[in-house]
């Protein structure tokens, strides 16, 4: 016959699954930080890249003195700069999105810890979705818009 086992032996089988649990979440936060800091770096770049490249080529196409530029490439200027200003309002958007995200991610979380809740949920697919489209139409607007520059600057040697 099979021996019950202690509440001792219950409480051991219990705190190990809690140390394996928190071993897991250890690793998942671990993981989520080093995704956020590549995504820090990536939003930082764009606007950095975008912000200068539309900085500079307005000074020099909108100065007294500019270089001379064909007619036919007027609108790709434009367009460029259109897409860096699109690329850099996206950009921005998306950083208020996610503090929007992780905001709400912190509300559950303290609900979970003050007893309220009995579990964390993950925030919402479709909160996860707009953040991407979000962030992929920004990173297609900023290389639209480096696209169009440089075929403008190839264009005029």
């Amino acid at each position: 016959m099979g021996e019950m086992p202690s509440p001792i032996d219950e409480i051991n089988v219990k705190l190990k699954q809690f140390e394996i649990d928190n071993q897991a979440w250890s690793l998942y936060n671990d993981y989520s930080k080093e995704i956020r800091g590549r995504v820090d770096v990536l939003v930082k770049s764009i606007l950095l890249i975008s912000g200068g490249a539309l900085t500079l080529s307005a000074g020099i196409f909108l100065r007294q003195d500019r270089p001379t530029i064909y007619t036919e490439l007027i609108p790709y200027l434009k367009n460029s700069w259109t897409a860096f200003g699109f690329a850099i309002a996206l950009v921005t958007v998306l950083i208020l999105w996610l503090i929007v995200i992780a905001s709400r991610h912190e509300a559950r979380w303290a609900k979970m810890l003050r007893r309220e809740a009995t579990k964390l949920t993950p925030p919402a697919k479709i909160e996860i979705a707009v953040a991407w489209a979000i962030g992929l139409m920004g990173i297609c607007a900023f290389f639209t818009g480096l696209g169009t520059l440089v075929f403008v600057a190839r264009s005029m040697l």
